[in-house]
């Protein structure tokens, strides 16, 4: 008796050890991995990727919409199902919405050919010039610039 004691003893110590090591997601709240938490939400801020965000929540969401622009520039907006205080998930349509856009970055040196004329020759003079206005490129991965309002979950 005394040996299946000290057996039951050790596995459960050894049990015990794995669920502690065991790594989940990385920062989302533990059984909620099909829903975002009102305490995942509060952790989200504008700027952050959507990788970032899915590692808050523990899920990549459902892409709503996607919007292509002609500069470049993209929006994708993407749901996510709510969780109850009890952290499973809530009714479909109890969802929150976050919206992730890339911008266009604006301002660069450029050439310009006649910035300048020489006045003995009439000949222009170029010149490297800062022009605030020239399309530097869009931003590569798309970072959330809206988040949409928590609803009370019943």
């Amino acid at each position: 008796m005394k040996k299946l004691l000290l057996a039951l003893m050790a596995s459960l110590l050894i049990a015990g050890t794995a669920a502690v090591v065991t790594p989940t997601s990385a920062n989302a709240a533990p059984g909620s991995p099909r829903c975002m938490t009102k305490y995942e939400w509060n952790r989200i801020h504008d700027g952050q990727t959507r990788a970032r965000v899915s590692q808050i929540v523990g899920n990549w969401g459902a892409v709503t919409d996607r919007t292509y622009y002609g500069d470049g520039t993209r929006t994708v907006d993407v749901s996510y199902r709510q969780c109850k205080a009890n952290g499973r998930p809530a009714s479909s349509w109890n969802t929150v919405w976050i919206s992730f856009s890339t911008e266009m970055l604006y301002g660069k040196y450029v050439w310009d050919s006649c910035y300048d004329i020489n006045w003995d020759t009439g000949n222009c003079i170029g010149r490297t010039v800062w022009d605030e206005w020239a399309e530097r490129g869009v931003t590569r991965y798309p970072r959330v610039d809206y988040k949409g309002s928590w609803s009370s979950v019943w």
